[in-house]
């Protein structure tokens, strides 16, 4: 604990020095302008009669003085500013500077130090000025030579008086504890400011050279004593001027802190206990009761019994998983009904086509009879017409629920289309593209394109005028067949796209060689592969329709196993 306080009071120690040390730079600048001022220098250059007069080179110099008062924030805390001439010239600028002798401070270590230095700058301490308004009379000189930039001599001096205030005001925005002392020093360890009282003169030899000492030893904070009482001393100083800032934390403040944060523990060690034992009591009657009923619900679920119902209230982690493991039984349970509805929906369809069967059966027989009769009789056209019908025929007849390869679906749309063109009178020009010779191998659905190019004649390219075209391809990406049926009819709205693949019911205007519809074919998809293969559509009215089918690509044997990498 004494430890994070001293660090924390060396963190406000730093702040208090950095905002000393802003005024400090601040300070210094109001000097430099001074001391390279040409009109300054002008006036300095001077002989003695000269300098005594008022002209308007002085005004100007006095006009300068009061600009840099408005506009630099430190120039506040200056209540006398004076420029003093080897010439004799006296410019003074602030409320005390007409009060104040020059000659008061002439004969002080600090403007002797000045002299000896020529152009730097020297820091006094504070001292009291007799006869100024201003606070109770406190002051902090600066002193500084003025040189002739030409000749490197010494023109005259700039001696400025600083009030308490400009440390006060810094320590303002700091909080500090009425046991705390708060001591803003120099290099020489004076005193220049002091937040309890107005204190003046030097810290204790022993003090500051126990500061000093631990300074050079590296230490941040160290253990002193003052007046007889034990105190930790917390330091920091500036590399600008040698300034610092020093805060004196007693340690009984330190051993009461000390007492207060034991009973604290104490106490609340004490309510730790306590608390833990009810809220032990609690949670055991709260937990027990929802888990028995968890266990009992997941009893009844393991049995088949997905209706139970599992009554749990509240928002706690319990309550949470009793309703994930609701909403997993109920997830399951939709599952197993969706898996029988799409059972049943293969064997209704598998029934729809068997019996789809019958009658084409009959038809099929009396169709190759014809196509003898035909053949005897010399009319070719017929013949082909009626085995073309045959094939087609032939080839619904086979194992409605079969995969076949694409080859096989692709020449039995080429019947088919050539049974269209004897109705429409050549009037369909059909062209297939296949991306590469491996999908023809690709199984699929038997009958799934059949319905999609009766839909592009009867809808698209039969009520438009002139010749019709249809393009069937097949291309394979990532494992997904996707096969295309693109016709130049009248095109769709999006509401028919939509009945198209909704309407499992609806007749066709004109009589269907199988009688499978898109949306039978579009639900058919859904139930072999799952829901992410089917049908879309894409149209526009006028100009073109393209269905596309989506369905995983599937090889069998070893020909599955040769393109697998492609």
């Amino acid at each position: 604990m004494l430890t994070e306080l001293c660090e924390s009071n060396y963190k406000v120690a730093c702040h208090l020095m950095d905002s000393i040390d802003a005024q400090f730079s601040q300070a210094s600048g109001l000097t430099d302008w001074i001391c390279f001022d040409r009109a300054v220098g002008e006036l300095l250059r001077r002989n003695q009669k000269s300098s005594a007069l008022y002209d308007y080179n002085k005004q100007q110099v006095l006009e300068h003085l009061d600009n840099q008062f408005s506009y630099l924030p430190v120039t506040e805390y200056i209540p006398a500013l004076f420029i003093q001439g080897k010439n004799g010239l006296d410019l003074r600028r602030g409320i005390d500077a007409q009060l104040i002798s020059p000659k008061s401070f002439q004969d002080t270590w600090w403007f002797e130090e000045a002299v000896k230095s020529e152009d730097k700058a020297v820091w006094g301490t504070i001292y009291r000025q007799e006869g100024i308004l201003s606070e109770p009379g406190y002051v902090l000189p600066l002193v500084r030579g003025i040189q002739d930039s030409n000749s490197r001599q010494i023109l005259g001096y700039m001696v400025v008086l600083y009030s308490r205030k400009l440390f006060a005001n810094q320590m303002k925005s700091f909080e500090f504890s009425e046991d705390e002392r708060v001591y803003c020093i120099d290099a020489r360890g004076n005193i220049l400011y002091c937040n309890l009282e107005e204190e003046v003169g030097r810290l204790p030899n022993k003090l500051f050279g126990d500061i000093r000492q631990a300074r050079q030893d590296g230490l941040r904070y160290k253990q002193v004593e003052m007046d007889g009482i034990p105190y930790m001393a917390v330091f920091a100083f500036s590399e600008l001027n040698s300034w610092g800032v020093v805060e004196m934390i007693p340690l009984t403040f330190v051993q009461q802190q000390r007492t207060m944060l034991l009973k604290t523990v104490v106490i609340a060690a004490f309510l730790i206990v306590v608390v833990g034992i009810l809220v032990s009591v609690y949670l055991t009657a709260n937990f027990t009761k929802p888990l028995e009923k968890i266990s009992t619900y997941a009893r009844e679920v393991s049995k088949g019994r997905f209706d139970t119902a599992l009554d749990l209230r509240g928002n706690d982690e319990i309550t949470r998983l009793g309703q994930n493991i609701t909403k997993m039984v109920e997830k399951i349970n939709q599952l197993m009904e969706d898996s029988i509805h799409r059972e049943r929906e293969k064997h209704n369809l598998k029934i729809e086509m068997l019996q789809q069967q019958i009658n084409p059966h009959f038809l099929y027989n009396t169709l190759n009879s014809i196509q003898w009769m035909a053949a005897l009789q010399g009319a070719e056209g017929i013949r082909h017409a009626v085995g073309s019908l045959g094939q087609l025929l032939q080839y619904g007849l086979r194992d409605s629920m079969a995969q076949v390869e694409l080859r096989q679906e692709l020449k039995a749309l080429e019947e088919y289309i050539y049974i269209q063109n004897i109705r429409y009178k050549g009037k369909i020009i059909y062209e297939s593209q296949v991306q590469d010779s491996h999908i023809l191998d690709c199984k699929i659905p038997k009958l799934i394109l059949q319905p999609l190019v009766e839909n592009a004649i009867f809808h698209g390219i039969e009520p438009r005028v002139g010749m019709g075209r249809i393009v069937v391809s097949a291309e394979c990406s990532r494992n997904v067949l996707y096969l295309h049926v693109w016709d130049n009819g009248i095109g769709m709205s999006a509401d028919e796209m939509d009945r198209l693949l909704t309407d499992k019911d609806r007749k066709a205007e004109h009589d269907r060689l199988n009688g499978i519809g898109v949306a039978n074919i579009h639900e058919r998809l859904h139930i072999l592969y799952g829901p992410e293969y089917g049908i879309s559509f894409e149209s526009r009215q006028g100009e073109y329709t393209r269905a596309t089918l989506r369905l995983p690509a599937e090889w069998s044997g070893q020909k599955e196993e040769a393109v697998r990498e492609w």
